[in-house]
């Protein structure tokens, strides 16, 4: 398979005026990557990382995130690369580690794994990404957005025989203005994804970490599941 250029997500106030949130890649035949933008449009500083959680399926929806759990790391974070082989990585620059945290997987993923991880990225405040200069790059996909509102992105991976654009289309569903899916290719994996726009209740606004939110839950015997989180600024 030839290598694409990557997917951009953008933020779209109106017509004319584009953010950028993040991108999705293949970059060789067994890999995809997952990268994000700063708040300035750039590169994204890797603030921290959350530990590691382990829950049952009931309790994802009752995550909290605090500052004083945050392990601080203060690099520029480069992007997220989900290996055939079961690894996951986060590549960042100019730090002492290239990888801050390795995860491995139980087993090598292949064309008919099904559904192992989802993700969600929740962005800062519309108003508080840098507009882009220039026009926007093909392929994208954006987000259609008020300057108080949050962009929200979903996604899961699975090998890429696996019917998860299905599974993509029912999550959509459940969220107003999730209407498009999208889709990423490499010769072994596949992630699909959504996105769209939400308000926050005041109490969550307030206690809300500055800037982007970037959550990962793999899936684990036993309906439960493995998490991991970031935040990007």
């Amino acid at each position: 398979m030839p290598k694409q250029k990557p997917t951009r997500i953008y933020i779209r106030s109106d017509e004319k005026r584009f953010r950028r949130l993040a991108w999705f890649a293949h970059n060789k035949s067994n890999e995809l990557l997952i990268g994000a933008y700063g708040l300035s449009g750039g590169p994204a500083t890797l603030i921290g990382m959350w530990p590691k959680r382990e829950l049952a399926s009931l309790e994802l929806e009752s995550v909290n995130y605090k500052w004083s759990e945050l392990d601080e790391v203060g690099t520029i974070f480069d992007h997220i690369t989900c290996h055939a082989d079961g690894r996951f990585h986060v590549k960042t620059k100019g730090g002492p580690l290239a990888y801050t945290d390795t995860m491995k997987w139980g087993e090598p993923f292949g064309p008919d794994s099904s559904l192992f991880l989802e993700f969600t990225l929740v962005g800062d405040l519309t108003e508080k990404y840098a507009l882009i200069r220039g026009s926007t790059k093909l392929p994208n996909f954006s987000i259609e957005t008020q300057p108080s509102e949050y962009a929200e992105v979903r996604g899961m991976l699975s090998g890429v025989n696996f019917p998860l654009e299905a599974q993509m289309v029912a999550v959509a569903s459940k969220f107003k203005g999730f209407n498009e899916v999208g889709v990423i290719r490499s010769e072994t994996l596949k992630l699909a994804f959504t996105a769209g726009a939400k308000q926050l209740p005041p109490a969550a606004k307030d206690n809300r970490p500055r800037g982007t939110l970037l959550s990962f839950k793999f899936r684990l015997p036993e309906d439960r599941w493995q998490i991991k989180s970031f935040i990007l600024a």
